[in-house]
Order: structure tokens, then C-alpha cells, then sequence
């Protein structure tokens, strides 16, 4: 009985999600935080946009995310950061290479002090210490079922942008784990103006 249940609330919420889709055009479905590019963005030409394409803060929420694909270099040393695809059904994986795209790479210890440190396009983030009187407050793993090393996982960390577009933005990094055998999943960073 139970089974049925679970299948019923399904099968009701994939209906509630179509119909959600099918009465709300596409550009008023994205919440009133999702950052939009620039207009200097938007008028670029394909050349300048290859260069680093810069997100604006929502007016509403004064954040950027930005939403990418994370994946163990083939050398075991860092994580290649490329852009994200999402598929109808929601399914995340790395998008199609192509030549105009933003990639990056994340060092979980290659910052001048030992930090994690983040390079995408022009833009460079360095971790911070939760409490910079703590020095193993850098990571906050969460795990499936609190097991170490078990995934699912999350890793988060606080960042600050030392570099391009976006220096002095303050902010987190999240690195959700899908698999561990090779390390891959989706990053996630939000940011903001520090002050």
C-alpha cells in the first residue's frame, strides 16, 4: 500500500510541475533572485563574450550564482571546472564542449596560504575560515547518512573573489558530490558585494 502511495504523491507532483510549465511562460518562471546578464553583456560580441561573461547582481537580492560542472583532471591534481547541461527531465551533467564556453579549475589547497582556491574565466575565489581563530574551520562536509566518504555528499566553504569581475565579493562555494570514483558532482557559488 505504501508503494501506491508514494507512486499517487509522485505522479501528482510531475502532473503539478507540467501544468506549473505549461501556464508560465518561460521567462516568468525564473525567480525574481536569478541573476540576468549585463546589457554591456548582452550587446557583446561573440569574441568579447568568450573572453569571461560577467553575470550582474538581481536588483531584488543584490547575489550571483554561478552554476557549473565540476570533474577530477585527468592527472588527480585539481577539479576542471566546465559549464553545466541540464536536461528536460532535470538531469545535470557536463555540457558539450564548445569553444565560446567559461571553464575554470578548483584547488582544494593550491591558494598562496594552503586555501582552496577557485579560477573561472577571469575570476578567482579564495576560501576563507568559518573562525579565523579555528584552522580546520575551513570545510563543511555533509554526508548521506553521516557515513565519511559516503555519497551523495556536500562540501561548503566560505569564499572571497580576489580577482576579476567580481573582486571583493564575499560569499560560499558548494560543491555537490555525486560520485567519489572520479570525483565529479556540480558547483554552486553564490555571491555578493562585501559590503
Amino acid at each position: 500500500m505504501r508503494r501506491y502511495g508514494l507512486a499517487v504523491f509522485a505522479l501528482a507532483l510531475v502532473g503539478l510541475v507540467a501544468a506549473v510549465m505549461l501556464e508560465v511562460p518561460a521567462g516568468a518562471a525564473l525567480q525574481a533572485g536569478t541573476p540576468a546578464a549585463s546589457p554591456a553583456a548582452a550587446a557583446a560580441s561573440p569574441a568579447a563574450a568568450a573572453a569571461s561573461p560577467v553575470a550582474s547582481p538581481s536588483a531584488a537580492s543584490n547575489v550571483v550564482t554561478l552554476v557549473a560542472w565540476y570533474q577530477q583532471s585527468s592527472s588527480g591534481d585539481f577539479l576542471s571546472i566546465t559549464p553545466l547541461s541540464i536536461s528536460a527531465n532535470l538531469t545535470a551533467g557536463e555540457a558539450a564542449s564548445s569553444p565560446n564556453q567559461m571553464t575554470g579549475k578548483a584547488d582544494l589547497s593550491g591558494g598562496p596560504n594552503g586555501e582552496p582556491i577557485i579560477t573561472l574565466g577571469e575570476s578567482e575565489f579564495l576560501g576563507k575560515l568559518t573562525n579565523p581563530d579555528d584552522s580546520t574551520s575551513m570545510f563543511h562536509w555533509f554526508y548521506y547518512g553521516g557515513v565519511q566518504g559516503q555519497r551523495p555528499a556536500t562540501l561548503v566553504f566560505q569564499i572571497v573573489a580576489d580577482k576579476g569581475p567580481y573582486t571583493g565579493y564575499i560569499g560560499t562555494a558548494t560543491f555537490i558530490s555525486r560520485e567519489s570514483k572520479p570525483t565529479k558532482g556540480i558547483l554552486v557559488i553564490a555571491i555578493k558585494p562585501a559590503s
